[in-house]
């Protein structure tokens, strides 16, 4: 993360490269995917952290899945990469 976030204009490039369009939707989408793939893929533990129905965590994935350049499942490491990035990053109006 050091080294992503060292140059912020790479790092822009990086999150706009792995998220495509969830880097500008719906913060609870992207949070959503994080805690996914922070939880190892498992749903119903995501759905206990974020105290939301597993179903909304369900639909939410699949969301997510549509405005990413291509399936979380093809690169979970550098999609969480760009999320934790975003996160810290915080929204683009605040760069």
């Amino acid at each position: 993360m050091a080294l992503l976030s060292r140059d912020v204009a790479e790092a822009d490039r990086f999150i706009d490269d792995t998220l495509g369009d969830l880097a500008g939707a719906d913060p609870d989408l992207a949070l959503t995917l994080r805690t996914y793939l922070d939880e190892q893929c498992n749903a119903a533990r995501v759905a206990e952290r974020l105290h939301t129905h597993r179903n909304t965590i369900v639909r939410r994935l699949g969301r997510c899945d549509e405005l990413l350049p291509r399936r979380a499942a093809d690169d979970p490491v550098g999609i969480g990469a760009a999320l934790h990035l975003l996160a810290w990053r915080g929204p683009r109006g605040d760069s």
